[in-house]
């Protein structure tokens, strides 16, 4: 048997000007009328919701805020379900419609001056883990479903991680093809169209063409159904995304392997030149060798003007990246380590020549 606060009939007026009166025979409570627009509070003493003249109105509480229409204030933990719901709002459309917009909190603040804003969390914790704002979402037959979506820039003070602890995680397998996927892609830049109710970068942009990379790399392209790009443009369309945070493991197995075959090619060298002390060949001369503090480097006179010499120590890491554009170069190696380097001559970005270098510092 269930006891009601306030009970109201229909077609019955209520009006008193008096502080308080029983709300029933057996449940003590108050509902003011005349200081307040309304007040109840059930039992007596406990605030459950105050109108104020202005329109301001407070849930739970009889303090009010100068900053908000709304004030809720919620002090009870629900302990059997481990959670704690100052406001709860549920929006809910109509089963079979099409086009419906189904809001569960709408927030919209139109300011001219400093800052607004429409939404704000936050949230502090002791031990335990705090989260201002927590976003989750379901699809269904097929639908799209986003935690998060945002119409417009994006900008965080903190860091971006996404769950990546080996727990989570099976079929696990290295990435072994990373430079011949890399070399597929085609780097563009670009900028976007304008488009009612999308809030695109004017800046140019700079990326790939998802419909390319589809062709290469499938799963890190998402067909999307942009929200808010409900226009006459764009209508009952999906768009392709990219994941670019996808991409970076490619990447890095591209760098990777190509390190190995430049410490390869660097080996082959070594190889082919072993026997050789005076390393005189057809484009550049390394004197003295093996040198000490300072080398000279002589190439030939009636190649291009502009060439350039890399310098790789034995892991085949750069020590060394000068451009050269005449046919003498003094190169100066105090400080650098003992040991055998490499001296690669490229002309046009293409490695011509390279010679080994032996270093007594």
């Amino acid at each position: 048997m269930y006891s009601n606060a306030l009970v109201v009939r229909p077609f019955q007026r209520i009006s008193s000007y008096e502080n308080s009166f029983n709300l029933n025979s057996t449940v003590q409570g108050r509902f003011d009328i005349g200081r307040y627009a309304l007040n109840m509070q059930f039992p007596i003493n406990v605030p459950i919701l105050s109108l104020f003249e202005d329109g301001q109105v407070t849930i739970g509480t009889v303090a009010r805020s100068m900053s908000s229409k709304l004030k809720v204030e919620s002090t009870t933990s629900l302990r059997t379900a481990r959670a704690q719901a100052g406001v709860q709002l549920t929006g809910t459309g109509v089963s079979g419609s099409s086009g419906d917009w189904d809001y569960g909190v709408y927030a919209e603040a139109n300011g001219y001056l400093n800052y607004s804003y429409a939404l704000v969390g936050t949230a502090e914790t002791g031990s335990g883990i705090a989260v201002g704002v927590f976003g989750k979402a379901r699809a269904y037959n097929g639908g799209v479903s986003y935690a998060g979506y945002f119409n417009g820039n994006v900008a965080y003070t903190g860091t971006l991680s996404r769950a990546s602890d080996a727990k989570l995680k099976e079929e696990i397998r290295s990435i072994s093809n990373g430079l011949e996927l890399v070399l597929k892609l085609k780097p563009v830049e670009y900028k976007y169209k304008q488009i009612t109710d999308a809030s695109f970068t004017k800046t140019k942009q700079a990326g790939f063409i998802a419909q390319e990379v589809f062709s290469i790399l499938p799963h890190v392209v998402t067909n999307e159904q942009f929200a808010l790009l409900n226009t006459e443009e764009s209508a009952d369309k999906s768009y392709l995304g990219i994941d670019y945070i996808s991409l970076i493991p490619y990447l890095v197995s591209a760098i990777q392997e190509q390190q190995k075959l430049i410490k390869k090619l660097l080996n082959q060298s070594t190889e082919n030149n072993k026997e050789s002390t005076d390393f005189v060949d057809n484009y550049f001369t390394v004197y003295p060798n093996p040198g000490i503090n300072e080398v000279v480097i002589e190439i030939q006179e009636d190649l291009p003007k502009t060439k350039l010499i890399k310098i790789y120590n034995e892991s085949g890491v750069i020590v060394s990246d000068l451009e050269v554009k005449t046919s003498s170069l003094v190169l100066n190696t105090t400080g650098w380590k003992k040991g055998t380097y490499y001296v690669c001559l490229m002309l046009s970005n293409i490695p011509v020549e390279t010679k080994r270098l032996l270093l007594k510092n």
